[in-house]
């Protein structure tokens, strides 16, 4: 830590410290005994490699420090005991410095506070994040009935190996004898709340803490109800959960590793937001400092939204189901690129309410994607979806599924292809963290925004997923964004009905401007939000043929035109020209194409952009309030197919307005691409990702640099400089990206280069 650094640390810590004499003086017997008799708070959610953590332990009844076991994990490091610190010997409040040395590497970090002992023990959680979480599901049903403990040993070895640093321990009520073990279904650990479960001293659940806690590795819980008990009705499940919580929480809540709770139960639409409310407020019940961590899938994009309002929620691990999508009842069968679209489509939602967000690659095979006969896919299908989750922006980390069950389970079965997925898993994590750290640091400030609706399903596939494919072909990085209800309209079946004020401060704040894809209307929530959004300076731009109409807005005047003909694909409509030129493009080019679903308006003359042979206008934009609508008649996959400069114009103009300028433009870019891109104030970054089977050339042009001045071109995988030019010499860089490989660059002055 540098001088400056250690200061304002330090500055921190006195800061800190004296608002902790003033809560001791003032607030000092306020917190009380339904509280859990501890409690503990940390002044950051996350924090930077080498920082500092200030630790708060407040005690219902005044205890001695010597009485206060307090400890934090650190992944790869293990289990560190703290000291707490307080004005008296006997006290109800403490303080603690968890410094820069056991925050220098990645991970959660867990601090567990515990006084007393026997039925008088009482345990307290709380956590933060250093760095980013590589998270796998530890299928603990699948150990064998004998060694189990050394093949947790040998797993987690192999796991932490490769970064990992924290695990779910999942399916803990499962049939062993599936899997090569000698029981029926039964709880892995000694349960009185289960019918069926193990002795004692074969409690999985206690054998693998006590290894995390040697290791310093987070673990989560995972809680399903009672699937020993074939008699269990639906209407009792929630019961069965809420007892299992309770019980773990008493027999495992002292292990220093133990994080939180993670639901079995999974899910694909809003239906599941009401569950996971439920299963949420049970666990923090026990103690608030609890972390719960929920995997849904994504069907219906506005669950994403729904579950960023619960409270009680703190980690969302959404599916990337790529591998599953090849499923015999499924079939969707997904490009790898869709792993950053899901992903910032979970992000997009949980940055707005600060909630832990980890993406997902899944290792499993199916039918043509399946490597021998095994629950496994190969090298490609692996690595792809790397660069893909890390080409997004804003998630904290990403999981595995998994590690366990479709690498190390199958290693004594199918050797080669193991050691090839595990090789896929460390060329993928090299090419994660590179394109995390390096091009994916920033927003794109183009967000592609989801709006409530009644059929959204439908939209994602038809309208949103067309829209970022286009996007990709363009060469162009974005971010998705889903509906977020405003709180206290959470609560599902019921509509929303009002802006979330949240959600149009936060797409201010972050100078996005907004995106809507072939979106026909808006009910009041969204319809008010984005009008206020514009009417306080922000920028839409909405691509067609259906442009939207709102409950709460007036169309004419929110996008400056009338439709003067509605959806159509006529050959009247063919042919569009530019009558207000932008950067790459000239005052009377001209496009023809054939008949084509879009729409014609009838604009003021000095906003019309470009139009078609009768005089209505295709492209046209309007100045409202403070801000500024776009509006492009045909589909952006249209658009971006027959005009895509005059589109690349249209993207530029509306951030400027946001004051934001992209540093590159990208041509070549093929539909199953990622491309992510950074620019400081003089220096540029940029990744394209393939997953094509066949290479695929590119032609990247800068356009921020100065003319005169000299610049480093700089291979990101290599460290090797390139070239050293000045900014009038990179007009162009052709760059070849090969099949199932991914390029990245960076462009910096000369003199910032050691």
């Amino acid at each position: 830590m540098n001088g400056k650094n250690k200061q304002v640390a330090m500055l921190k810590k006195l800061i800190y410290t004296g608002i902790i004499l003033i809560v001791f003086t003032s607030c000092n017997g306020m917190l009380k005994e339904s509280d859990g008799g501890l409690v503990i708070s940390i002044d950051a959610k996350r924090i930077p490699y080498g920082g500092t953590a200030l630790v708060m332990i407040e005690s219902y009844k005044p205890v001695r420090a010597e009485d206060l076991m307090v400890t934090v994990t650190v992944p790869g490091e293990g289990t560190k005991e703290l000291t707490p610190e307080s004005r008296d010997a006997k006290s109800s409040l403490f303080h603690i410095t968890v410094g820069p040395d056991m925050n220098s590497s990645d991970g959660m970090r867990i601090i567990t506070a515990v006084t007393g002992h026997g039925t008088r023990q009482v345990v307290a959680k709380a956590s933060y994040l250093a760095g980013s979480v590589i998270a796998d599901y530890t299928i603990m049903t699948h150990f064998p009935d004998m060694g189990t403990k050394p093949a947790m040993n040998d797993y987690l070895e192999q796991f932490t190996g490769l970064g990992g640093n924290l695990v779910v321990l999942h399916a803990n009520i499962g049939a062993e004898a599936v899997w090569g073990g000698s029981t029926g279904i039964k709880a892995v650990w000694p349960s009185k709340v289960c019918i069926k479960s193990a002795s004692p001293e074969h409690d999985r659940i206690e054998m693998m803490l006590d290894i995390t806690d040697s290791l310093g590795i987070p673990a989560l819980i995972s809680v399903s109800w009672d699937l020993s008990n074939p008699d269990l009705r639906y209407e009792n499940y929630m019961q069965s959960i809420e007892a299992i919580i309770d019980e773990q929480w008493k027999m495992y809540g002292h292990h220093p590793s133990l994080a939180g709770f993670y639901s079995y139960q999974e899910g694909s639409g809003t239906y599941l937001a009401g569950y996971i409310r439920e299963f949420c407020k049970s666990v923090k019940k026990q103690s608030r400092g609890l972390l719960t961590m929920c995997s849904p899938n994504i069907d219906d994009p506005l669950l994403a939204g729904y579950l960023a309002m619960i409270e009680d929620l703190d980690i969302v691990n959404y599916q990337a189901p790529i591998m599953t999508s090849y499923r015999s009842d499924n079939r969707q069968m997904y490009p790898n690129c869709r792993v950053r679209d899901i992903t910032s489509l979970s992000s997009g939602a949980t940055r707005i309410t600060d909630k832990i967000t980890l993406s997902h690659v899944e290792f499993m095979g199916y039918h043509e994607n399946k490597t021998g006969d095994s629950y496994l896919t190969g090298y490609d299908n692996i690595f792809n979806q790397f660069p893909s989750a890390a080409s997004a922006y804003g998630p904290d980390g990403t999981s595995f599924f998994s590690y366990f069950s479709c690498i190390f389970f199958n290693q004594a079965k199918l050797p080669e292809e193991t050691a090839t997925a595990v090789q896929a898993i460390k060329d993928g994590l090299k090419a994660y963290n590179l394109i995390r750290e390096t091009t994916s640091t920033e927003p794109s400030r183009l967000a592609v925004y989801i709006p409530y609706a009644d059929w959204c399903i439908e939209r994602w596939q038809n309208c949103i997923t067309p829209a970022l494919d286009a996007f990709r072909q363009l060469g162009v990085s974005y971010d998705v964004l889903p509906f977020v209800p405003k709180k206290g309209e959470e609560i599902l079946p019921f509509y929303p009905m009002n802006k979330n004020p949240e959600q149009a401060d936060y797409l201010l704040q972050n100078r996005y401007v907004v995106i809507l894809p072939d979106i026909s209307g808006m009910q009041e929530t969204d319809s008010e939000m984005i009008e206020d959004f514009v009417r306080r300076g922000g920028v839409v731009i909405a691509f067609g043929p259906r442009i939207p109409y709102g409950d709460r807005f007036d169309r004419e005047k929110l996008w400056g035109a009338r439709e003067s003909v509605p959806v159509q694909s006529s050959r009247y409509y063919n042919r569009i020209t530019v009558s207000k030129p932008g950067a790459r493009t000239y005052k009377g080019q001209s496009w023809s194409f054939g008949p084509i679903a879009s729409t014609a308006w009838i604009p003021e003359k000095e906003n019309m952009i470009a139009g078609f042979p009768d005089g209505t206008a295709s492209v046209f934009s309007n100045e409202y309030g403070e801000g500024k609508t776009y509006v492009v008649t045909m589909s952006a996959r249209n658009a971006v197919s027959i005009c895509p400069d005059l589109v690349r114009d249209i993207l530029d103009d509306a951030l400027a307005c946001r004051d934001v300028y992209r540093p590159f433009d990208v041509y070549g870019a093929a539909g199953n691409m990622d491309i992510s891109m950074n620019g400081g104030q003089s220096s540029y970054t940029i990744s394209a990702a393939n997953y094509n089977s066949r290479p695929v050339d590119l032609v990247i042009k800068p356009l921020l640099l100065e003319p005169d001045k000299k610049y480093k071109l700089i291979d990101l995988k290599s460290g090797e400089v390139l070239s050293e030019k000045t900014g009038s010499g990179y007009r162009s860089i052709p760059v070849r990206v090969e099949s199932n490989d991914f390029s990245a660059f960076g462009i910096e002055p000369e003199s910032e280069q050691n």
